[in-house]
């Protein structure tokens, strides 16, 4: 392993929840070896000072600064949001270093999230078909049959990923028409293969009903046919589901139990499985009346402004 990937973590107005999320990566046994960068957003309005100012006093911490090889905050006096915050903020990482680890400030992680981490990013460097690795497993139980503690995935993961330079600058951010994902029969097949919700969110986006830079990503992976790594051993916590972040709810809350045996993961190549990919299907594509309306939903493609 040479020298670590930074760690970019994203924070707004939740002192308490980033709390967490730094104590945790500082304890994490790579931490003194690892640089931080903490993208601090600004109020969206006056509601929002006091949570703000808060999350900034904490990261203005001492500690820190000696829980890592670097600590620097970037703090934004103006309000640009989530989605802006990410795509600016990894791109801006990105033009320094050739990979990066991105967390949000409701994620948790387990000792030796970074040394997994690091090591996938060392071993799919040159696996154009890898657009990005996650530390997050949403399976409570892996299929039977399936014996490998990696997973390639046709759906990216927000909860604690990392991904590299090339890949990351190849994603038209401004891109909106996204009409041949319903129309191709493949594409939309594999837009769909790991949850119903993909077609959903991405309508969804398009037609600016929600703003994310998540679907954006998903949906150029599809059409460039890439992959994610996921582990079999859950690594990351997300306590964001208690209403307060911007796209996570109560009713909305995943597999969440941290595997406290992630090191014993084996880090290798793998092959996309079917068993494991339908696993990811049962899992996000929520009850059965959901999955029919957003079918009927789903049957054209939106009007695109």
């Amino acid at each position: 392993m040479g020298e670590l990937a930074p760690v970019v973590v994203f924070a707004f107005n939740r002192p308490a929840h980033l709390s967490q999320c730094l104590t945790a990566l500082a304890a994490d046994s790579l931490a003194p070896q690892t640089k931080v960068y903490v993208m601090a957003d600004g109020p969206r309005g006056e509601h929002d000072n006091a949570g703000v100012s808060a999350v900034r006093e904490l990261i203005s911490d001492p500690r820190w600064k000696q829980s890592f090889a670097e600590f620097e905050l970037r703090c934004s006096s103006a309000n640009r949001g989530l989605a802006a915050s990410i795509i600016g903020g990894v791109t801006g990482i990105l033009v320094d270093f050739d990979r990066v680890i991105v967390l949000e400030d409701d994620l948790v992680v387990a000792d030796g999230f970074l040394k997994y981490m690091n090591d996938c990013l060392d071993l799919f460097t040159g696996a154009h078909g890898i657009a990005s690795v996650s530390g997050y497993c949403p399976l409570a139980k892996i299929p039977d049959a399936y014996e490998y503690d990696l997973m390639a995935v046709p759906r990216m993961c927000s909860h604690g990923w990392g991904t590299w330079r090339d890949r990351w600058m190849s994603v038209d951010w401004e891109r909106r028409d996204y009409s041949e994902i319903w129309t191709n029969r493949l594409l939309r097949a594999r837009m769909t293969a790991t949850g119903e919700d993909q077609l959903y969110r991405l309508r969804r986006q398009v037609t600016g009903v929600i703003r994310t830079w998540a679907i954006l990503f998903q949906a150029w992976l599809i059409l460039e046919n890439k992959y994610t790594i996921y582990p079999r051993r859950n690594m990351v916590n997300n306590i964001g589901f208690d209403g307060s972040g911007t796209h996570t709810r109560a009713v909305d809350k995943m597999f969440s139990d941290i595997d406290t045996s992630v090191h014993g993961l084996r880090i290798h190549e793998v092959d996309p499985n079917e068993t494991v990919i339908k696993a990811f299907h049962k899992v996000y594509s929520g009850g059965a009346l959901g999955r029919l309306k957003r079918f009927l939903l789903n049957i054209f493609p939106p009007r695109i402004a």
